[in-house]
């Protein structure tokens, strides 16, 4: 997982997405799915990390936190974990909370996101 947050932090969209199984889905807070590796790389080179600052990103990856690791036989793995941005909009008076769901399987002998998910942690009203 450190891997993906460093190119996160660095906006590499290459290397994010070559952590990525090449028919992987990754959904973001807005319910929007990129699927494949290649097109992740499309989206994120040309869209996304154009309009983000890179300063942000280095702020989520140094704020994510790994909440489980739950094994799925040896060549699956499901991480949930949470990070915070001020980027986006966030209800209620503190940072924006984001959620992670991650599903890993080993592929060619090296873990791969096969499946990644993003939520908005809300807070109780």
């Amino acid at each position: 997982m450190n891997a993906l947050w460093v190119a996160w932090s660095q906006h590499d969209a290459a290397t994010f997405a070559n952590l990525h199984a090449k028919d992987a889905e990754w959904t973001n807070a807005f319910g929007r799915t990129i699927r494949g590796a290649k097109e992740l790389d499309t989206f994120l080179g040309k869209r996304l990390f154009v309009g983000f600052d890179v300063e942000i990103a280095q702020y989520e990856a140094e704020s994510y936190r790994e909440i489980s690791r739950r094994y799925i036989g040896a060549s699956s793995v499901v991480v949930t974990g949470r990070t915070e941005s001020n980027r986006g909009s966030s209800v209620g008076t503190s940072n924006r909370k984001i959620g992670f769901t991650f599903v890993l399987g080993k592929i060619g002998g090296k873990w791969k996101v096969t499946n990644q998910v993003i939520t908005d942690i809300r807070e109780r009203r």
